[in-house]
């Protein structure tokens, strides 16, 4: 129930026609875009590195710096989750008594789960090798 509160939230801020909603869609685009830069740097940089040292050095960095735009970029968008679960979602739910008053503190908590979840997927795709095939195309995962 919490989960479907907090995209109701969404749903409300996309009818809204909030702006910082439609600078979210934008930024993850460029996130995206950011992160398959990186990961071609940061694979190309030895071999960059091999003619010019300091070119690759440059290389290496950029590309680190890029594979966290994703993150950077979850990081941002934090407000835009938190007034979905908060500002939005909770009062609905309180003020509608689908919650049960001593189950608030739970539900808070749920709520900040549902804010920070893309962040913490965003800070597990770095060490996912799979995140970073599906990235530069060579992995796809199967719909089964």
């Amino acid at each position: 129930m919490v989960r479907g509160a907090f995209e109701v939230g969404h749903a409300l801020q996309d009818n809204r026609n909030e702006r910082l909603l439609n600078y979210r869609y934008q930024l993850l685009q460029l996130a995206a875009a950011g992160e398959r830069f990186g990961i071609v740097g940061v694979l190309l940089s030895p071999i960059i590195a091999a003619f010019s040292l300091q070119l690759g050095g440059v290389l290496l960095f950029a590309g680190v710096v890029s594979l966290f735009s994703g993150i950077a970029t979850q990081l941002l968008v934090v407000p835009i989750e938190w007034e979905a679960g908060f500002s939005i979602a909770l009062p609905l739910l309180t003020k509608g008594a689908y919650i049960a008053p001593q189950d608030g503190a739970a539900v808070r908590l749920l709520f900040l789960a549902c804010a920070l979840s893309r962040l913490a997927h965003a800070l597990a795709d770095i060490i996912d090798g799979r995140h970073w095939l599906r990235v530069i195309g060579l992995w796809r995962p199967s719909r089964s």
